[in-house]
């Protein structure tokens, strides 16, 4: 607890700006370019919940796949390399279990991204469809198939670990390029992507869930910078300075 505080407040003091007269104004995430539909519309629970069988130990991704799919009313679609690692690699679980409605998407995205596998979407209307990709795809590699989340869906990441998403968030009054260096320290072995994109503005791009706790950390140190500008006292605006004659 005492190295995560440190760490935490090295964050803070590394990325503070000093904006100390001007208001305080809260963060945005917003889309890169704007999504068809929201995120939870386009992922929506089924009607029904979901029973995983894991025949007797002997079932495969692949056929976790296609009971998904059978659950969820979504194709996914994956390459020939991926269907080979799908039908060599057993589900992970040793017993049958019934998922809820509304966790169907993370129990897929959970047990897929145990296995270092990253989601996208692939279309938005119906017929419904959701890409698979090799283990494992970072950020970098995912600008073009990344699904942009808003400000309302951030908290809806932790429920994705295998989505790939694209964020785009205002860190003011915190310098962006100081914020990305500490997060990425914070989280070396992460497969997220955070660029500084201007002076307060960083892109981050990665698994739902991974997105979701870079995220949550800037957040903290941006409210915290916000905080101690509230309490440090307003100084006094320059005076004018004379003109040449003693004119102001």
């Amino acid at each position: 607890m005492r190295i995560q505080l440190l760490a935490f407040v090295l964050l803070i003091a590394s990325c503070s700006a000093l904006f100390a007269g001007d208001q305080a104004r809260p963060a945005v995430a917003q889309a890169a370019s704007a999504p068809a539909v929201g995120l939870a519309a386009r992922l929506r629970a089924p009607e029904r919940p979901w029973t995983i069988d894991v025949r007797g130990g002997q079932a495969k991704l692949i056929d976790l796949v296609a009971s998904f799919e059978a659950a969820s009313g979504e194709h996914v679609s994956f390459s020939d390399a991926v269907r080979t690692r799908l039908a060599a690699s057993s589900i992970g679980l040793t017993s049958n279990a019934t998922v809820p409605a509304e966790q169907v998407y993370t129990w897929f995205e959970a047990l897929m991204a145990r296995e270092g596998y990253r989601m996208s979407i692939a279309t938005h209307d119906e017929p419904r469809m959701l890409a698979l990709h090799m283990p494992a795809m970072r950020g970098a590699d995912a600008p073009g198939v990344a699904y942009p989340v808003l400000a309302t869906e951030l908290p809806l990441l932790d429920r994705h670990p295998a989505l790939m998403v694209h964020a785009v968030v205002d860190v003011w009054p915190l310098d962006a390029r100081a914020l990305m260096n500490s997060v990425r320290a914070l989280f070396p072995e992460s497969f997220v992507t955070v660029v500084a994109g201007g002076a307060s503005s960083l892109t981050v791009v990665g698994s739902g869930a991974d997105v979701g706790a870079m995220l949550r950390v800037a957040e903290g140190a941006r409210l915290a910078e916000v905080a101690r500008l509230e309490r440090e006292p307003k100084q006094p605006a320059p005076a004018a300075q004379p003109t040449a004659g003693g004119q102001r």
